[in-house]
């Protein structure tokens, strides 16, 4: 229970701690988690299949009543790792309460909510010997999809809003709203005013989808099947899930399939993982994603398939909250998924809305549709009901790329140990970057992505220009950006990214010639004498001259060459936890950029290859092993990516080397024209055959030829 008492104390700690959390945080989690124990508990009680599915259903439904659904990152990413460590505690088996004691749980439900719904799942899930434990987790698992809408078919009938009830109880209410307790002529009126009103003011953000869907296509290479497949997995993760929660949750899924672990992600890893591979093997493009995810992921692909493209408007919680809909039962804020009917109904009242602001040029603005509309609508709620300013509500995906990615720092200027154009080290400035500019071209990807790493398979954004140095020298830089996810309870990247992003520095150091290859990612704010990293954010990356001058000021109490960063600039920090030159450089750089906002952050991050022993120092002697074997290790799918990308750019890059060595009478290993030759023709496979013929080096084949002429080394 160590994670309940970490959110108790993350939300206050106060005598209602509890429904704090869950206004902060958590229903969906734990309703799921509530109904699966209830349907375990009925199955094993004797109850048929059918009866268990009617329970676990009713109980998510209960839990759903509670209370409302998550607004903060921090809460729902604490919620995700308990949805996590419950969902590994299994099915329950023979250790049942007795029936008596599921009463006290709708009290305590009154005053701690939350508290209530997790406690329910943990005892009703205990674990213990039995029977009957696949069919309780099959049952569980379909009560989760009939509570979250999945498997219903999209585009559902419309309801004439006309046609009302002539008699009976729901008399005078309009077809399709008994589950929002009847809505009638007048209620109808108002909401209609309320939500226009709601469209009104969240109008400077009704691109949403717009910009979301742009950045989706620009981290998948603008390739349409990769961004298709990242629709899917963003709308399958959203549930309940803060929008940067949500990205990262697809990173992660995203990653863990391309180095062919299982995909585990998401509240709920192993029931999302599993809907997101059978979504991708069915190549579906959102269908079967339920009628709330269904167009929230069409609205996700606006940028490749049109505005057209999205036949309805997309129905949450914060849409029903938008119309004014309250819950009948407790005539507080609406908190449960949307029904059936409760979909059609709305579908009409969307229509409705965006008609009526195309006639009356609503905010001034015309082209409104059905997407922009309910982003408009969803984002001007969520600010009221979260308390926030609306530029903030109104965050999408681009936003949040930057917290979420991981950078490889790479150069093009060839390593001293590599001994491939060693003239090059002390060229001049002007010399080096025309060389760095020249290859960087070869693998420069629409919207200026590392094309390298996007067609490994990885999510890329723009890659940055940064800076590098070598005995006092700066060196042109890049950052290419990765996008990943981290690891459930922890600061760091998950092992599916960190080795995705680890084959990806591996390509870039065996194709420059580097010394090393390196990586990092800042995993978010720590405290100063254990931060791994000090970032600088400026609110755009610095240039050249500006990390210059973050260099010099932390150089002077033991920082690291300043790297850019897409906020601003970062430094690592290497000393020792309680080292006062921690505290000393984050408090020179404070005083140096008093408008910046400085954070110590927590550092992952990776260096190789390394010399024996040590834990920074670079091995005496080049190697293409190392770089070999980090390539392989992302996965054949990352390898085969590998190999497209090099059979168009090995012979760009190696055309630009001989172009700039014979320009400056600057001589070659005699390795690399055959190593790029076998990549161009052959791939890493070629590599190999090279490697064991002697032809490309590995660090005991070079130690033994050293002193050789490059004529009898190539013998």
């Amino acid at each position: 229970m160590s994670t309940m008492t970490d959110l108790l104390r993350q939300f206050g700690g106060s005598a209602d701690a509890a429904g704090a959390m869950l206004r902060g945080m958590a229903v969906q989690p734990v309703a799921g988690l509530a109904g699966a124990s209830q349907g375990i508990a009925d199955l094993l009680r004797g109850k048929g299949t059918d009866a268990a599915l009617e329970g676990a259903t009713g109980r998510i439904n209960q839990v759903q009543d509670w209370g409302a659904s998550p607004f903060t990152q921090a809460g729902e990413e604490s919620m995700g790792r308990m949805g996590h460590t419950m969902e590994r505690i299994g099915a329950a088996k023979d250790a049942l309460l007795p029936e008596a004691v599921a009463h006290p749980f709708d009290k305590l439900a009154e005053t701690s909510p939350a508290l209530a719904a997790a406690t329910l799942g943990f005892t009703e899930a205990l674990p213990g010997p039995g029977k009957g434990t696949k069919a309780a987790e099959r049952a569980a698992a379909r009560a989760l999809e009939k509570a979250a809408g999945k498997g219903v078919v999209d585009a559902p009938k419309t309801v004439d809003v006309d046609r009302m009830f002539r008699g009976g109880e729901q008399a005078g209410t309009y077809r399709g709203t008994a589950s929002f307790g009847g809505i009638n002529p007048s209620q109808l009126g108002k909401m209609r005013a309320d939500y226009l009103r709601s469209m009104e003011q969240g109008a400077p953000h009704r691109d949403w989808y717009d910009k979301a869907s742009a950045a989706n296509f620009r981290l998948a290479g603008e390739r349409v099947p990769q961004a298709e497949r990242l629709a899917d997995i963003e709308a399958i993760t959203s549930a309940n899930t803060p929008v940067g929660s949500n990205l990262m949750y697809s990173a992660k899924g995203w990653n863990q399939d391309l180095v062919g672990d299982p995909v585990k992600t998401g509240q709920f890893p192993n029931n999302m993982g599993s809907k997101i591979e059978k979504t991708w093997d069915a190549e579906s493009g959102g269908e079967g994603l339920g009628l709330k995810r269904s167009p929230y992921r069409a609205g996700l692909a606006v940028d490749w398939n049109g505005p057209d493209s999205v036949k309805r408007a997309t129905h949450d919680i914060h849409d029903v909250r938008a119309w004014g809909i309250k819950d009948p039962k407790t005539g507080g804020q609406w908190s449960k998924g949307v029904p059936d009917a409760g979909h059609r109904f709305l579908d009409e009242q969307a229509q409705w809305a965006m008609d009526t602001a195309n006639k009356r040029q609503l905010a001034g603005q015309e082209g409104w549709n059905l997407h922009n509309s309910q982003a408009a609508a969803w984002l001007s709620q969520k600010s009221k009901a979260k308390g926030i300013p609306l530029d903030e509500a109104g965050k999408d995906y681009s936003d949040f790329i930057p917290e979420y990615s991981a950078q490889v720092t790479r150069e093009w200027t060839p390593g001293e140990t590599a001994n491939h154009m060693p003239e090059m080290l002390r060229a001049d400035e002007a010399t080096r970057r025309d060389y760095a500019n020249r290859m960087e071209s070869a693998i420069k990807g629409p919207q200026g992505i590392d094309k390298l790493a996007s067609d490994m398979g990885m999510l890329t954004d723009t890659t940055l220009p940064n800076r590098g140095l070598y005995e006092g020298k700066t060196n042109p830089g890049f950052a290419s950006q990765l996008l990943v996810g981290k690891e459930s309870g922890d600061l760091n990247m998950d092992p599916a990214s960190k080795r995705a992003a680890e084959a990806v520095a591996a390509a870039h150091g065996l194709i420059g010639v580097q010394d090393q290859s390196a990586l990092n990612y800042l995993g978010g704010p720590a405290a100063a004498k254990r931060a791994g990293a000090f970032q600088i954010a400026t609110g755009a990356p610095m240039s050249d001259v500006g990390l210059a001058n973050v260099s010099r000021v932390a150089g002077q109490h033991g920082g690291d060459v300043a790297q850019v960063d897409p906020r601003g600039a970062r430094v690592l920090s290497f000393h020792d936890e309680g080292d006062p030159k921690r505290l000393a450089m984050l408090n020179a750089l404070r005083a140096e950029y008093p408008h910046a906002d400085i954070t110590p952050m927590a550092r992952d991050s990776s260096l190789f290859p390394l010399k024996e022993g040590s834990y920074w120092e670079k091995p005496d002697k080049w190697s293409s092993k190392p770089y070999i074997e980090k390539i392989e290790a992302g996965g054949p799918k990352m390898v085969e990516g590998f190999n497209t990308n090099m059979r168009e750019s090995a012979p760009q890059l190696l055309k630009h080397t001989q172009d700039v060595a014979e320009m400056h009478g600057f001589s070659q290993a005699p390795w690399f024209k055959p190593m790029m030759e076998a990549l161009g023709t052959g791939g890493l496979a070629s590599l190999k055959d090279l490697v064991a013929k002697g032809v490309v080096p590995v660090a005991a084949m070079t130690a033994i030829m050293q002193g050789m002429q490059p004529e009898e080394q190539m013998q």
